[in-house]
């Protein structure tokens, strides 16, 4: 096999980190295309599977001039396009609340949500029209938002003004931040939109964007039953589409669509 091509096979057959792992030992000098297989195996961490294939890149590296070097600059590169090519594709996931037949392979959607809160380390954008944040699915939610928060990610609410669950009156969905966001806490950003006009028109979207790479689109409200007792559909997706959802809820804060809220 071509040196170049074996690179590109490696690359594809390993995890990331043990290719980073033999670049450093090829740079650092602890191996080379030279080396026995004994000496690889004493130094890198292998299975044998594994350890095949790095002897099979070193020896089709044997025979170039400065191999040792010219093969981490090549691994090195073939990394930046494999991350590069993860980047822009989307992985996709449902998201069910609710009753499930038995054997069903979708994952409920409150430990989804708890998954992409916790790896939460810059913005976590949120949607909901109707927001109820004391019972106890959707409180892990908000301790999620919380730790998130105190991490240094920033946290931005959009929600509907004019939800009125019980006839009193807009004003809920603000009283439900104001209520139950620790007062020690950082508090989140918090955004509105509403119909003035149109009393019946809603924000409807239902939507959790983290790091502006994982995207959940789900019908469920943050409220217990959209947690748990609904029957509820997402889509959570990894990659583009979360980029672009990110975008957009920007863009209609940027634009005024989306009105700044002062609810402390």
């Amino acid at each position: 096999m071509e040196p170049e091509s074996a690179a590109a096979a490696f690359v594809l057959a390993e995890p990331t980190e043990r290719t980073r792992q033999l670049i450093d030992f090829l740079q650092d000098g602890f191996v080379d295309p030279t080396s026995s297989r004994a000496r690889v195996a004493e130094h890198v961490a292998l299975g044998g599977s594994s350890l095949d294939r790095t002897m099979s890149l070193l020896r089709a590296w044997r025979e170039e001039p400065n191999g040792d070097s010219r093969l981490s600059r090549v691994l090195r590169s073939l990394l930046e396009v494999k991350h590069s090519v993860e980047e822009s594709a989307t992985q996709a996931e449902l998201v069910w609340t609710g009753h499930k037949p038995p054997g069903s392979p979708l994952r409920s959607t409150p430990p989804v949500i708890g998954e992409m809160l916790d790896a939460a380390k810059s913005h976590v954008i949120l949607l909901s029209y109707s927001v109820w944040l004391g019972h106890a699915r959707v409180r892990a939610v908000l301790d999620r938002l919380v730790a998130a928060r105190r991490r240094g990610a920033q946290v931005t609410f959009v929600i509907d003004r004019n939800y009125d669950p019980d006839g009193s009156g807009p004003g809920h969905n603000y009283g439900e931040l104001r209520a139950r966001w620790p007062v020690e806490a950082l508090r989140p950003d918090v955004y509105s939109w509403g119909d003035d006009d149109d009393r019946i028109a809603k924000l409807h979207a239902k939507v959790i964007i983290v790091d502006r790479r994982d995207l959940l689109v789900t019908s469920a409200n943050l409220t217990g039953h959209g947690m748990s007792g609904n029957l509820e559909l997402g889509a959570r997706l990894v990659g583009r589409p979360a980029q672009q959802a990110h975008d957009h809820v920007l863009r209609l804060i940027t634009s005024g669509a989306f009105v700044r809220e002062d609810v402390w």
